[in-house]
């Protein structure tokens, strides 16, 4: 947002450059992020904070942070007004249908004003600040505008019918706007409106039909307050952007917009003559009033880490315009002005004083810590480090880390053909998609999966997360088991590699690696599956989905993703995904771990295929080839599964191994290895097991 150097000085009495100025406003409250020389004046992009746009979003704001910072004298502007007799409540009436959509709305009425030029004065400060010159009266709007940060606009009062009410849009409304747009209007749009109908949008744009042009001369000047959600979402649904809507979206102090309009009318007569008549039409349903709030001396010590002197205290809190009601040894009782919306809580007070007090100010001390931490910490502590034990593992596994939200949506909990029946939902969810607590994290990594697939050929991703699922016998203390879970996905593009299993083979042997390096070598896959745990997991493949063991205990489940959920996710491949509970994983992991030493002597690796009955499983191809093996063979892993539709209709599969033989003690001769294979193959050939190698 532009502010004017010149402008900023007659309230601030500045002696600073502007260079200077910009550095000590970047350090102390605001980043400015240029400087600019526009003609006599300079022009500084001033980078606002959200929360700061009641107050600080005009020049007097602005001077006023600048002078309260620099503990200097502020100059506020004065405004006089010279009234005719006629009252401005008879010439217009005005209504408010909703107090929450327009908690203020105030009117001013001129007569006999006469529509041009701009003064230069005007145009150049305008100019400075990056808005065009229209005419003088929509110039004066827009002057004030920045000057207190009040959002004006004036209409043509001979084009009124009747008085002016705001009120919902009706289905199906349509008004053209100041920028010769029409824009379609619905219920949630508030509007201006006059007895025939819509006359500007709210706190957004004005309508064309009641616009000041070149033969106005009588005027009703508005000056009010909306709901920063309803203008926010006018502006959202009609894609419409003004600084009236910036400034109204993050909150305006309804307290203002008499002064607002009393300074717009001033400013018009004194450059466009004409009458200002008495009083206002002014509908002020619920008056805002300063928010109180306990300071603490002994909390704002705590929290700051200094001791900060009572008297500058008091005279801090009088520069950023608080008012202390109250004061004792233990504290103040503090009346905030509306203007500063970001006063809300004594936190936000002691923020105040310690940025005026200087950040620079605060020691730097070391913070103490237990030298014998609490049971809780350690417990903390191991859990912390088994969480980062695992995410290493499948980092070394050629996995990437997915960072994700605790939340799901309709739409992915249709897509997975789950039901929302045992979530909890959010009673004020930020969008349609995070309308509920997950208790599946794996069903959100599927869908990044399947996203990031169409910019790769393979994607491998794990997450470190945490599921909801709400509770047989809720409390409001509990109302829903919260588990920490282990999610991985494995997703391959379709022919885009040689074996189409590799998704669901190549996730298996990622878990098995990593459950060997986490100590769980006792690891098994059941497919033994109950209705009840497939009905749990409706996403998994009918066949290729199988419960994850520890011994005798389940910890997660493994499985490809159902055709039906991947064509609804419109997954152009194959994917496989896992689930594990973190806790069950950590309790199977053995206490302590076994380290061998790398071996002195080459491995000699050979393949085997072998195409087995397909109710045969392959955890037990692979412990019948280990044994048959002996103690030459120091590992086995099964790296293709085929099945093609000649092999189905014999009802056989092939499996196909790594067979890793070594010694500790010599290297291995052709010999020795062509002696096991030959016993291996001997084992195979007793169960009628065709062998390729």
């Amino acid at each position: 947002m532009k502010f004017s150097y010149a402008w900023l000085k007659e309230f601030a009495k500045l002696k600073e450059s502007p260079e200077a100025l910009a550095e000590f406003l970047t350090l102390r409250a605001f980043e400015v992020e240029t400087i600019a020389k526009t003609g006599k004046d300079w022009a500084l992009d001033i980078k606002l904070l959200p929360n700061r746009a009641a107050d600080a979003s005009g020049h007097v704001g602005m001077a006023r942070e600048i002078a309260a910072l620099k503990n200097s004298k502020f100059a506020a502007p004065t405004t006089k007004i010279t009234e005719a007799k006629e009252p401005a409540k008879n010439a217009v009436g005005v209504r408010i249908e909703n107090k929450t959509d327009c908690p203020r709305y105030t009117a001013r009425v001129m007569r006999g004003v006469k529509v041009g030029p701009s003064p230069a004065w005007l145009r150049e400060r305008l100019e400075t600040c990056g808005i065009q010159s229209i005419s003088n009266v929509v110039d004066a709007a827009n002057f004030v505008m920045l000057e207190l940060g009040q959002p004006l606009h004036a209409f043509d009062a001979k084009k009124l019918n009747g008085g002016i009410t705001v009120r919902r849009a009706k289905q199906g409304e349509k008004l053209e706007a100041l920028d010769d747009k029409t824009y379609a209007l619905n219920p949630e749009i508030l509007v201006i409106a006059d007895d025939a109908g819509a006359i500007a949008i709210a706190g957004i744009k004005g309508g064309k039909a009641s616009g000041v042009h070149q033969g106005t001369t009588d005027l009703v000047l508005e000056s009010a307050n909306f709901d920063p959600v309803r203008i926010r979402i006018a502006s959202q649904r009609l894609n419409l952007k003004t600084d009236a809507s910036w400034r109204f979206e993050r909150g305006q102090d309804p307290n203002q917009t008499a002064l607002a309009v009393d300074r717009l009318a001033a400013l018009i007569q004194n450059i466009a003559g004409g009458d200002i008549l008495t009083g206002r039409a002014d509908q002020y349903p619920a008056p805002a009033k300063p928010k109180t709030i306990l300071l603490r001396a002994a909390y704002l010590e705590r929290l700051s880490g200094m001791v900060i002197p009572a008297r500058f205290i008091a005279n801090a809190l009088g520069r950023i315009g608080c008012r202390i009601k109250k004061q004792s040894k233990d504290g103040w009782m503090i009346e905030a002005p509306t203007q500063r919306q970001d006063l809300a809580i004594e936190e936000d007070l002691i923020e105040e004083i310690v940025r005026l007090w200087g950040y620079d100010k605060i020691k730097a001390v070391a913070p103490r810590i237990p030298l014998a931490p609490s049971p809780l910490a350690e417990e903390e502590a191991e859990s912390r480090q088994w969480r980062e034990r695992v995410r290493d593992l499948f980092v070394a596994a050629g996995f990437t880390e997915n960072y994700q939200y605790h939340f799901t949506g309709e739409k992915l909990l249709a897509a997975f053909g789950v039901s929302a029946e045992r979530l909890l939902e959010l009673e004020n969810p930020a969008s349609a998609e995070f309308t509920h607590l997950a208790n599946h994290p794996a069903h959100r990594l599927v869908w990044h999966a399947a996203e990031n697939l169409r910019h790769a050929e393979r994607v491998a991703l794990f997450a470190v997360t945490k599921g909801f699922e709400r509770r047989d016998n809720p409390t409001p203390a509990k109302p829903a088991d919260e588990t920490s879970y282990l999610a991985a996905v494995i997703a391959t593009k379709q022919d885009r590699t040689p074996r189409q299993e590799e998704a669901f083979l190549g996730l298996k042997g990622a878990l098995d690696e990593v459950l060997e390096r986490l100590g769980i070598a006792d690891h098994w896959y059941d497919d033994a599956l109950t209705v009840g745990e497939r009905a749990a997991f409706p996403a998994m493949h009918p066949y290729r989905a199988a419960k994850i063991m520890a011994g005798e205990q389940a910890v997660g489940m493994f499985a490809e993703l159902h055709p039906d959920v991947a064509e609804r996710l419109k997954l152009k491949g194959r994917a496989a995904f896992a689930q594990i509970r973190l806790d069950a994983l950590a309790r199977a992991a053995e206490e302590e771990y076994s380290f061998t030493a790398p071996p002195k002597f080459p491995a000699v690796v050979r393949d085997l295929a072998v195409v087995v009955p397909s109710d045969v499983r392959a955890d037990d191809v692979e412990e019948i080839i280990q044994a048959a093996g002996g103690k030459l063979l120091a590992d086995t892993d099964l790296f293709d599964y085929f099945e093609s539709d000649e092999l189905a209709a014999e009802g056989k599969k092939s499996l196909a191994f790594h067979l890793v033989f070594q010694s500790p003690e010599r290297t291995l001769t052709d010999a020795e290895v062509s002696k096991a294979l030959a016993a291996i193959s001997a084992v195979l050939t007793e169960k009628d097991w065709e062998m390729r190698t």
